[in-house]
């Protein structure tokens, strides 16, 4: 089968791109012909991968790339007018070249904005794409209610929760690298940190008044070690050096095995590998395993509103210390059937 996916694969990695290469992966390995165009405004790194620099250039780059493919599997959050653009111009050319349009939408604000759509084109567009395509996945139950109040068609939308593929056999020297995250009670992943942000104060204060020795933290910065960054983290946290580990965001590699022997991920809201709303919010997400994959099937979205820094930490450090108290979750039997019924039927 010859497949086109579309979405973010760009550095700093986090949720979103490594389940988008966790399926690129997946596809592969049973012998489809993947082609991979990276709509993140940070550059892919992976050899053969497409990266765009206008939408103008998107089109002549999608164009070229439709030719003959299978299936058009279009990834996003959707929630940016750019993004959007995109998805309504993918799902067009997908039927105009005869392949079956697939949209995944990845859980996290569109639950919000979706609903707010403009009614003098927003709804319109999202309308049309959800009608053209064969199918939308939708990431979560919520994610899933919103997209299908654009459409009253409801088999032509499916809840699958994203999965990240867990490494295989670990090298001995990564194994050496993450020791300050073995057999820890509990292990918090802050992904793409920016300084000065809000998510950095929301760590500052928990290195500083909660977190214990019990608790793994792995952290990964938004391009590349910020001396500045490194210097105040090392000094927020001086008392949890010894169980901490800063992660280039370009080790991927590394990253993944952080993300998943992770407990929860915190991170600020992006779409698409652009960051929103850096000074005044960030997400939680509650990390689960299965054998041979990651889910997150529970997340929110906290918002600073005045002084509420410390308020937040103070929510996020009694849900930390609740982890072991949670609900267990009910994971996806097969998450690799699952897509391939949906690219075949």
């Amino acid at each position: 089968m010859r497949i086109l996916l579309i979405g973010n694969f760009a550095p700093p990695f986090e949720e979103e791109n490594l389940h988008n290469l966790t399926l690129l992966d997946l596809l592969r390995q049973d012998g489809n012909d993947c082609c991979v165009i990276n709509i993140s405004e940070k550059p892919a790194k992976e050899q053969g991968f497409i990266n765009i620099k206008s939408y103008p250039d998107f089109i002549i780059k999608l164009v070229r790339c439709a030719w003959k493919r299978d299936v058009m599997h279009f990834l996003t959050k959707g929630y940016t007018r750019p993004g959007l653009m995109k998805l309504i111009t993918a799902v067009v050319i997908s039927r105009m070249f005869w392949a079956r349009p697939v949209i995944t939408l990845h859980p996290e604000m569109f639950a919000v904005f979706g609903r707010l759509r403009s009614k003098m084109g927003g709804q319109q567009l999202l309308h049309l794409s959800f009608s053209l395509a064969k199918k939308v996945i939708c990431g979560d139950l919520h994610t899933y209610e919103i997209a299908a109040m654009h459409y009253q068609a409801k088999d032509k939308f499916v809840m699958i929760l994203p999965a990240i593929k867990i490494p295989g056999e670990i090298k001995e020297d990564e194994l050496l690298f993450l020791e300050p995250l073995k057999n820890k009670k509990r292990v918090i992943f802050v992904s793409d940190i920016k300084y000065p942000s809000l998510l950095f104060d929301m760590l500052n204060i928990l290195l500083s008044k909660y977190l214990d020795q019990d608790t793994g933290i792995a952290i990964s910065f938004s391009e590349g070690f910020s001396a500045r960054l490194e210097i105040a983290i090392k000094e927020a946290g001086r008392k949890h050096l010894a169980n901490m580990v800063l992660i280039d965001y370009t080790e991927k590699r590394l990253l993944s095995i952080a993300c998943s022997n992770a407990d929860f991920v915190l991170r600020i809201p992006n779409c698409d590998g652009k960051t929103l709303f850096e000074e005044m919010a960030f997400i939680v997400r509650r990390a689960v395993r299965s054998e041979n994959y990651l889910y997150f099937p529970a997340s929110f979205l906290l918002l600073k509103e005045g002084e509420t820094t410390e308020v937040c930490a103070d929510i996020f450090n009694a849900i930390l210390m609740k982890t072991a108290e949670m609900p267990a979750v009910s994971l996806p039997e097969d998450f690799e059937k699952q897509l391939k019924d949906i690219y075949t039927a």
